[in-house]
């Protein structure tokens, strides 16, 4: 049986400190995803909304009900990544 040694104290920190960004960084693009989803629903953004993926709920639901699914949508994603923000800061404090 290979054993392997046993990490170096400051490469478990460089580890740990590369989980903190990478969470801060995917927590960015939550909130960046869901700022353009309300942003688009506000200002109806053509290119946006007639995107193919949006086009097809658009003609299922119309245009209106699509623009308030897409802003609710944003908001879960925001309020998620400030829950989440927040559970990480009070973790590592």
């Amino acid at each position: 049986m290979t054993t392997f040694p046993s990490p170096t104290p400051s490469l478990i920190v460089l580890n740990e400190a590369v989980a903190v960004w990478a969470c801060y960084i995917t927590l960015g693009l939550w909130g960046a995803c869901g700022l353009i989803c309300v942003l688009a629903s506000a200002f109806n953004w053509k290119w946006f909304f007639t995107a193919p993926s949006t086009r097809r709920i658009a003609a299922r639901i119309g245009l209106t009900k699509t623009r308030w699914l897409y802003a609710l949508l944003g908001l879960i994603l925001i309020g998620m990544t400030l829950y989440a923000l927040q559970q990480s800061l009070t973790a590592t404090a």
